[in-house]
């Protein structure tokens, strides 16, 4: 089958987006999934349970731990939720935050348990 002219297309139709593969098994989106949908966790952890996970890595890291390795070790994605969280700790004094700098020279945030 020839390939329709752009203008031609009309993406509200099921069928069409199936046959150019843009429709995958039962979920109806045009979109496809990124590539990293399988590794990054959604469930639901409570606050105060990510809390203890945050300060369990922490307290087992033998330096201060960016942000990056933070949820690197938890399996998480860097989350607007879990940098919440971890503004939060810094609030209540259960953690300490540093400033250091990449390679580059780029400002990094960097934690370690409070004493």
């Amino acid at each position: 089958m020839a390939m329709p002219n752009r203008h031609q297309l009309d993406l509200s139709d099921p069928t069409l987006r199936e046959q150019f593969g843009l429709r995958q098994e039962s979920i109806d989106t045009v979109s496809k999934r990124s590539q990293w949908w399988k590794q990054m966790k959604q469930d639901y952890r409570d606050r105060e349970d990510t809390k203890q996970a945050i300060l369990e890595v922490l307290r087992a890291a033998p330096e201060p731990l960016s942000r990056r390795d933070i949820v690197r070790v938890l399996g998480r994605a860097k989350s607007p939720y879990l940098l919440d969280v971890l503004a939060e700790m810094c609030c209540c004094g259960l953690i300490l935050q540093h400033e250091s700098a990449w390679r580059n020279g780029l400002l990094m945030f960097v934690y370690e348990v409070a004493s």
